[in-house]
């Protein structure tokens, strides 16, 4: 699978041409920034948790966290499939 957007095709190249310390910060930024983004996104989901405001089924609260489950499983997925991935190298 290759990037989903063209910022991470930019960040793809700019990265390929750091020393490996330099690659290794840019990743913590970049995940620090991504992950602390869907964290709040998902306290932002859970306040539609109030059935006093909002009416929704057991159905779609299912969906709802079978979908976030699914993209969470894929992420991971990309991750364990490239540290394994033979096409690799470094020299």
């Amino acid at each position: 699978m290759g990037p989903e957007n063209q910022e991470d095709i930019t960040h793809m190249t700019d990265t390929a041409m750091l020393p490996d310390d330099e690659q290794a910060k840019k990743f913590k930024e970049l995940a620090n920034k991504r992950v602390n983004d869907i964290c709040k996104r998902l306290r932002n989901l859970g306040n539609l948790a109030n059935p006093r405001i909002y009416h929704y089924t057991p159905e779609q609260i299912d969906a709802i966290f079978s979908a976030i489950e699914k993209q969470g499983s894929l992420a991971k997925t990309k991750f364990t499939e490239s540290a394994n991935n033979d096409e690799f190298i470094h020299l």
